[in-house]
């Protein structure tokens, strides 16, 4: 992911580790039951900000650096305004920028995962808007690939390993 950000490349990162998501991205946004919570600056937030933020409500833990961070550019990359499945998440929106690493983080079920699934066109039902910097809208698997975009589901036994291929083609192929 680094290499990516220092190529020009952005990056969505989600994952259930609350230091690592503070330490390898940008940006935090943090939902909660499928609801919008907020947006947080990696470098100004703390894990048991990040806890409660999740769980709303105050929670104990570790403070950790509040140093990291580069400046971002000011090229935003990627568009996602409204973005709605019903029953899952309502009204996500955020603006990406050119090398940032956007952390999203939440509990089981909060809808972090089908989020990911929405930026990428995989998901149906879908409301609201994904659009690259110029202006390209996002709404299939095959306009996500067209566009050098890439996805790794959670549940990758069954919708993100093409087993009879080899590792290399498995992670490889979007970023050509």
């Amino acid at each position: 992911m680094k290499r990516f950000r220092e190529e020009g490349r952005t990056v969505i990162f989600i994952s259930h580790d609350l230091s690592e998501v503070i330490e390898l991205t940008d940006t935090i946004t943090i939902l909660r039951d499928g609801e919008y919570i907020d947006t947080v600056d990696s470098d100004k937030v703390t894990e048991d900000d990040l806890k409660r933020l999740m769980v709303g409500r105050e929670l104990k833990g570790h403070y950790y650096r509040t140093d990291y961070g580069e400046p971002i550019s000011d090229e935003v990359v990627l568009t996602v305004e409204g973005l709605t499945v019903s029953g899952v998440f309502e009204d996500v929106s955020f603006k990406l920028h050119k090398g940032e690493i956007l952390g999203i983080g939440g509990l089981s079920d909060c809808g972090m995962h089908e989020l990911g699934k929405a930026i990428f066109g995989a998901s149906e039902n879908r409301r609201g808007t994904v659009a690259l910097a110029n202006g390209t809208r996002i709404n299939s698997i095959r306009d996500a690939l067209l566009n050098n975009m890439a996805y790794t589901s959670k549940d990758r036994d069954n919708e993100s390993v093409v087993v009879f291929e080899t590792i290399r083609n498995n992670i490889l192929p979007a970023f050509g």
